[in-house]
């Protein structure tokens, strides 16, 4: 890896709680992804190249160690990974300090939509635009059997869609050409899909991990009854 320019590491990398509760070996590919990244802070996510670059030396350190790596930067909101027009999978450097002189021909990559609107987390995002890509992967006949559908439904007066079925979905697993059930041959497209799908959900399963529980309902108290006054047989005044 050959950085012709300086590369800034923000105090946040380090007061960070969140990111500061990562394992150590999260952090150093944090770290890594500083150096790997181009000068806005993106990149393609490409595992087996990620992993010559970054860990050249570590024979230890594999593509899934890698991809979960990138699933609990993504928890921590550290990065953001997203999927652009065209269908390759992103990453985004949330806190991405300045370059002194950025490569005038710009970025190679286009910017995650809303970046500077915190608004949306980073795993909202990258499931809502992988479930498009995997929408689009999977043809025009999905959305014809769909409408098709929904025109039954209003039909009958029933209701087409389940409360859920507008959640979010995981990226497809196949390329556009191996939908529904992939295929057997070395296929270099279903290769980065299902690396997009891996990520997805460590980034799921991280996300779910620093969701805190609900608290549970406290002791509860009942008013004790007001004392009642009676007189007693002897003349005094007695309270219950």
């Amino acid at each position: 890896m050959q950085i012709a320019r300086q590369r800034w590491l923000p105090p946040s990398d380090f007061t960070d709680p969140q990111i500061g509760s990562l394992p150590a070996q999260v952090r150093v590919t944090a770290a890594g992804l500083r150096l790997y990244v181009d000068d806005w802070g993106r990149a393609e996510v490409r595992l087996r190249r990620m992993l010559a670059e970054i860990y050249e030396h570590d024979e230890q350190m594999t593509e899934q160690l890698l991809a979960e790596h990138l699933g609990q930067l993504s928890a921590v909101h550290w990065l953001r990974l997203y999927v652009d027009d065209r269908g390759r999978s992103l990453l985004q450097i949330r806190v991405w300090p300045a370059v002194q002189h950025p490569d005038p021909r710009g970025s190679a990559f286009p910017p995650p939509e809303g970046f500077m609107k915190p608004s949306r987390t980073s795993q909202e995002t990258f499931t809502v635009e992988a479930r498009a890509r995997a929408s689009a992967c999977a043809g025009e006949g999905a959305w014809e059997r769909e409408s098709a559908s929904e025109r039954a439904g209003a039909g009958d007066g029933t209701p087409s869609r389940t409360p859920d079925s507008d959640a979010p979905r995981p990226p497809s697993p196949f390329c556009s050409q191996h939908q529904p059930w992939g295929t057997e041959e070395p296929c270099g497209p279903c290769r980065t899909t299902r690396m997009a799908f891996e990520i997805w959900q460590t980034a799921s399963k991280y996300a779910a991990l620093s969701t805190p529980a609900a608290a549970p309902p406290g002791p509860r108290f009942e008013a004790a009854p007001e004392p009642e006054e009676y007189l007693t047989d002897d003349g005094r005044i007695e309270h219950t």
